[in-house]
């Protein structure tokens, strides 16, 4: 009984996600490996384009980068002309235009 309990508590704290880091910009693949950010990534580019999160068919969230205002706040600052590109571990990401 005892195993089962850590087993069922070490695969919680497992699949835990990260939180972004306040004041960092990130492109939308890093939030989504970082922790479960789709769906705040699609909200955040609604906003940004004026559209509804299902009507975001002929954006790419890979053109995209996001500012990360704290735990599961992100909002959309820029739409890259090329491509996002992931600036390193604690560094931000930035546009390659």
């Amino acid at each position: 009984m005892k195993l089962t309990i850590f087993a069922i508590a070490f695969s919680v704290a497992a699949v835990t996600a990260d939180n972004c880091s306040k004041g960092l910009r990130y492109c939308a693949y890093n939030l989504i490996g970082k922790g479960n950010y789709h769906s705040q990534v699609n909200d955040a580019m609604a906003k940004w384009y004026g559209t509804s999160s299902t009507n975001l068919k002929y954006h790419n969230a890979d053109y995209a980068l996001f500012l990360c205002n704290g735990a599961d706040d992100i909002i959309m600052v820029k739409d890259c002309n090329n491509y996002c590109q992931n600036g390193g571990d604690d560094q931000r990401d930035y546009c390659d235009n």
